[in-house]
């Protein structure tokens, strides 16, 4: 089976990581922004994002049935 990609559900959830670790203390995220800029997800090509999902373990495995 093979979905197609949600660009906008990838963003929610990129955001929503991003705000919880903001809430928890984690400051790495808004450090990174500060010190090297940043480019915000809606300027991110797809394989951007599902490469960000992918490297915060956010993608679920698809089934093959």
């Amino acid at each position: 089976m093979n979905k197609e990609f949600d660009r906008q559900n990838a963003i929610d959830i990129l955001v929503g990581d991003d705000m919880s670790d903001i809430e928890n203390g984690s400051w790495d995220f808004l450090n990174n922004i500060l010190l090297d800029g940043w480019t915000g997800y809606r300027e991110m090509s797809n394989e951007q994002l599902l490469e960000e999902l992918e490297n915060r373990g956010l993608v679920e495995e698809e089934d093959d049935d």
